[in-house]
């Protein structure tokens, strides 16, 4: 055999071996992601993924799928596949029939508005099948072209159709989208009716363009019944209507009942229901959850809703059920209109809580009223109750009685996120938070800008409120008593936080404290302002107990800091009590005995009018002891009188105070014995400055047109002047230069102050509602540097304190997993991006070869490919390195042999 022909045939050979090995992976390949799409109206476009249980259509209902189930043992085939692709119906009957067919299409069009109803037979005078649709398998219903079209409850004579449209059972798994199902409320004699669709023991989904309406029930969920099983609502669905409602005893909207069942909406509407029922089983006008269900609501509204003789006009939680708001979920809203109400004397407009857990994540309580509890209500009744607030707002609810936003009788409420701002209790007690016994524990977050006659932030009428670390209760205004907080017949442990810019009309503008118990290891109570000036920070009207301040900062400016109006005795073993105002009092005493007020150990007292006032002249104070210390200025900048009275200079050899200037703020540094600490008097000053002027005061400036809010110590005649989108001109400013390379800011704002300030100011920037709970980081133009700080978004607004005033500007903060995230892209962005580069390094549950949870069969997609793929893959590359030996052979053989 001649040497060429070898070479080609050994070609040849590789040739075929490259095909083959080639061809298998392109084919796997092209399996696993070959494109299932097609054209609109057309069988494959319309109809949804086969359950598990079901093999794909073949084209052919009386031939086996190739790709489906093996021959039986016995060598015969199995039954065929479900019927495939669409049907259309043009009555209640047809529809009926197809549903309730085991091998009915998968996609059920409904092609003209129908009439559901019962099937009389008049031969015999009886009703010889019931109307309602048993759905036992998967199946979507919809409207065909020219839809949306309605299913209305029947009401002529003898087919009046009482019972529900659809019963979903073990094994269904229905679908409704673009479709309308009408109860014909009114036209139907109640309380004959049923659910329009009962869920038990199967799942119920409502998609885009599904509404349920106008019915009204006389068992429980006037739209849906969920006995046991699920019901999820997605895109534009909706459960009721204006004038369109559902109604019944209980979850008017939608009622979910038993352990394990399970409600979710990510998007839609429950609007206008109402529960009708009376006390205890009357509540939820929207939705009513119960007997160990879970309800997640990450986005859609439930507004509108009523509940009329019971609690939870928006929403019903009861005996063991879980509620978790996050995302973009709004239960209320902006407009009256869309207030969810207890009405009469019931509780809880927005969410009732009864022997249940609520947690929020996101998401607003917005706009609702009740007799108690206008956005919440909690109540531990005979089981455990409990509210979790990590973030979200509760946001101008209001209460004709007590707690504008929250009211909690017993349970425990931990807030450790989020805001609650804007909620009025106009006739009684508790704009933000009332608490009538339980624990409420507050380490994050803010409550601010609450209304109300006492205790506009928090009013405690029993029980125990914590508060620590970063939490925030500012703004508050009170008409009468406790700007900040009121403490009645309760516990307040001050751990941390800060009570800061609330007002009481009359007493106590940071807290007043009645017949309490009142403690205070750390945290700042300062800003605050009283009417008469009593108590501006803190007003002990009838202490439980003895008072001690063991930790923390409290300070006022004019007035009397500390008020104490019975006989008990204040002790400041630790932290410091301020008075930066020469006309007002550190501590004033209204007792009889002039020992109950001691500064010892590590206590401070400074003022720069009395330290110690007595109501009964007669009296003196006689001096810390101890390591306690008590400083007096007596002039605008020194000498300061010490303990008993030593005059000093401003920085004298050995002294036990002077000024001094700490991180660019003035303040008076001291040290005696172990009590060695900084007061700060709030002002941004050289070495040698003198305290803020006489005539400062503390004020919140507010520019209208932008909402941007300044808190500082302002002469009287202080502007605030704010520009919108503006920094220092390009080329004038290196720190502005510097801050446009990091992108476009989500808000940018030019604030300066006419007329004079001094010290740190508190900044409130508007953001919105949509970034709260988010991480953002402020840069500001301080001087020719930029100073960045990294602070949290809540109540549409980022808050933080600045030493200076500049233009500011907004950024959301990057996400570290994020290497394409541009730094003015949002936290939420970021956290998609981070997301979807775990997936497709195979971190996710689609990466390759991973595996679908509860299931441990691998998963492929397009762009993965199993073991096979890869061993077809080695061989293929073999094949080429086959090819390539064999040309070069085959060249090899063509020069050397001989010519012609």
């Amino acid at each position: 055999m001649k040497k060429g022909t070898n070479g080609m045939k050994l070609l040849a050979l590789a040739l075929c071996l490259c095909l083959v090995a080639i061809g298998w992976p392109v084919a796997t390949l092209a399996s696993a992601s070959a494109d299932v799409s097609a054209a609109p109206g057309s069988v494959a476009a319309s109809t949804p993924a086969p359950s598990p249980s079901e093999a794909p259509p073949s084209g052919d209902e009386t031939s086996p799928d190739p790709s489906g189930p093996p021959p039986a043992a016995n060598g015969s085939l199995m039954p065929p596949a479900p019927r495939a692709g669409t049907v259309t119906v043009s009555t209640w009957w047809d529809l009926k029939a197809e549903v309730e067919d085991p091998d009915g299409a998968p996609v059920i069009l409904v092609g003209s508005a129908l009439t559901a109803k019962d099937k009389f037979d008049s031969a015999t005078g009886t009703f010889i099948a019931a109307g309602t649709i048993a759905v036992t398998r998967r199946v979507t219903i919809q409207s065909a072209a020219g839809g949306p079209f309605t299913i209305t409850r029947s009401d002529r004579p003898f087919e009046e159709f009482f019972t529900a449209f659809f019963k979903v059972t073990a094994g269904g798994e229905l679908t409704l989208q673009n479709v309308t199902l009408d109860g014909n409320r009114g036209q139907i004699p109640v309380p004959a009716n049923e659910s329009l669709v009962v869920v038990d023991n199967g799942i119920l989904t409502l998609g885009d363009g599904a509404v349920l309406k106008n019915n009204s029930s006389k068992d429980n969920g006037g739209g849906v019944n969920v006995r046991q099983g699920a019901l999820t609502m997605s895109g534009t669905a909706q459960i009721g209507g204006t004038g369109e409602a559902n109604t019944a005893p209980m979850g008017g909207g939608v009622f979910v009942t038993g352990a394990g069942s399970k409600l979710t909406i990510t998007g839609g509407k429950i609007i206008g229901n109402k529960a009708t029922g009376a006390s205890p089983n009357g509540c939820g006008g929207g939705v009513a959850v119960e007997g160990g269900a879970t309800f997640d609501m990450s986005g859609g509204s439930i507004q509108g809703n009523t509940s009329e003789q019971d609690n939870g006009g928006g929403v019903a939680v009861r005996t063991g059920a879980q509620f978790t708001l996050s995302g973009t979920a709004q239960i209320g809203g902006g407009d009256p209109a869309q207030a969810n109400k207890a009405e009469n004397l019931y509780s809880g407009g927005g969410v009732f809580v009864d022997d249940a857990t609520f947690t929020m994540l996101g998401g607003s309580v917005m706009g609702n009223t009740a007799h108690n509890g206008g956005g919440v209500f909690l109540w531990q009744n005979r089981g455990t109750a409990s509210f979790i607030m990590r973030g979200g707002s509760i946001t101008n609810n209001e209460s004709r009685i007590y707690g504008g936003g929250v009211y909690m009788s017993n349970g425990t409420f931990n807030m450790t996120g989020g805001s609650i701002t804007g909620n009025e209790a106009p006739r009684s007690n508790g704009g933000g938070v009332y608490v009538w016994g339980g624990t409420f524990n507050m380490s994050d977050g803010g409550i601010s800008g609450n209304t109300a006659n006492r205790g506009s932030g928090v009013y405690l009428d029993a029980g125990t409120l914590n508060l620590s670390g970063t939490a925030r209760i500012d703004g508050n205004t009170a008409y009468i008593d406790g700007g900040g907080v009121y403490a009645g017949y309760a516990t307040f442990n001050m751990q941390g936080g800060s009570i800061t810019g609330n007002r009481g009309d009359s007493l106590g503008g940071g807290v007043f404290v009645d017949s309490s118990i009142f403690t205070m290891t750390d945290g700042r109570i300062t800003g605050n302002t009283a009417g008469g000036g009593a108590g501006m920070a803190v007003y002990l009207s009838n202490p439980a107990n003895d008072v001690e301040i063991s930790g923390g900062l409290l300070s006022a400016q004019g007035g009397s800091a500390i008020l104490i109006a019975q006989n008990k005795a204040l002790t400041v073993s630790g932290g410091a009590v301020m008075q930066t105002d020469k006309s007002g009092t550190a501590i004033y005493y209204r007792g009889d005995y002039a020992d109950q007020v001691k500064v010892t150990n590590s206590g401070t007292v400074y003022s720069r009018g009395k330290v110690v006032e007595y109501e009964n002249t007669a009296l003196t104070f006689p001096g810390p002891s101890g390591d306690g210390l008590v400083i007096l200025q007596t002039g605008s900048h020194a000498p300061y009188a010490v303990g008993a009275g030593t005059d000093l200079t401003t920085d004298p050899a050995g002294a036990a105070a002077k000024w001094a200037v700490e991180g660019g703020t003035g303040g008076v540094r001291y040290e005696n014995g172990a009590n060695v600490g900084f007061l700060p008097l709030g002002v941004a000053v050289g070495q040698e400055a003198p305290p803020q002027p006489d005539n400062y005061s503390v004020r919140t400036l507010r520019d209208d047109a932008t909402g941007v809010e300044v808190t500082a110590y302002c002469a009287p005649n202080a502007v605030l002047t704010v520009i919108k989108d503006h920094l220092h001109d390009k080329g004038a400013c290196a720190a502005c230069d510097a801050i446009r390379q990091s992108g476009a800011p989500a808000a940018a704002y030019d604030i300066s102050i006419e007329g004079g300030y001094s010290g740190c100011l508190d900044l409130a920037l508007p953001l919105g509602q949509g970034r709260d709970g988010q991480e953002v980081l402020v840069r500001h133009c301080k001087g020719s540097q930029v100073e960045d700080m990294t602070l949290t978004a809540g109540g549409g607004y980022v808050r933080g304190t600045f030493s200076s005033l500049s233009p500011f500007a907004v950024f959301g903060k990057a996400s570290s997993s994020s290497s394409s995230s541009s730094s003015g892209s949002s936290s939420s962005s970021n956290s998609s991006s981070s997301q979807s580069a775990s997936s497709s390094q195979g971190g996710g549950s689609n990466s390759s070869g991973g595996s679908v949870p509860g299931s441990s069969r691998p998963q492929t997609n397009g762009s993965s490919a199993g073991p096979m793929f890869w061993i077809w893959y080695v061989l293929g590359a073999v094949a080429v390195l086959v090819i390539a030996g064999a040309l070069v052979l085959h060249k090899r053989y063509r020069g050397s042999g001989p010519k012609g």
